[in-house]
């Protein structure tokens, strides 16, 4: 749960503060053959400003209140952060698809025991911060990267069989 909760706040996190946005650019350097080029140098610069502001201000109770919120309203608190399951490949293995009575189940518990949750979420948030690598991320990327490609070449081949079955031409469709 703490994993979770880590995911829910950089969410929150990217959600206001654009330089988030930027870290996408990881993929024009990660195609870079230098990688003392000016586009790799910067990258490694704001991906070290966003660990560093993600320790900084990440906040268990924010976390939290946002799990809270969302099964108050019967909503999936994690729906935003399931694809991460696709970087999961050499990990140790997280349950993303946690049915609400389960969430519910977790969330009363971290209240109940809320000091203690905090303590696990700031060592989880510690090691984190402390061992993720812009190499790394690179890694991934490429991962989510080939996936997107893939998926997006078979909605492609769909859209093209269901125009041509239908008989749909560029004057009727």
């Amino acid at each position: 749960m703490s994993v979770k909760l880590l995911h829910v706040v950089i969410g929150l996190l990217g959600d206001s503060d654009p330089t988030f946005r930027k870290a996408c650019l990881v993929a024009a350097a990660s195609l870079q053959s230098d990688t003392n080029s000016w586009l790799d140098v910067h990258q490694k610069t704001i991906f070290s400003n966003l660990i560093e502001k993600i320790s900084r201000e990440s906040r268990f109770a924010e976390a939290l209140k946002s799990v809270e919120v969302a099964v108050q309203r019967n909503e999936d608190p994690f729906q935003r952060i399931k694809w991460l399951r696709f970087l999961n490949q050499d990990r140790e293995p997280v349950d993303w698809d946690v049915p609400l009575t389960g969430v519910q189940d977790l969330l009363s518990t971290y209240v109940k025991h809320r000091k203690m949750a905090e303590t696990v979420f700031m060592q989880v948030k510690y090691k984190f911060c402390s061992e993720v690598s812009y190499a790394d991320v690179i890694g991934n990327y490429k991962i989510l990267h080939g996936k997107y490609k893939k998926a997006r070449k078979q909605y492609m081949n769909g859209m093209l069989s269901l125009h041509q079955v239908t008989g749909c031409n560029e004057y009727a469709c």
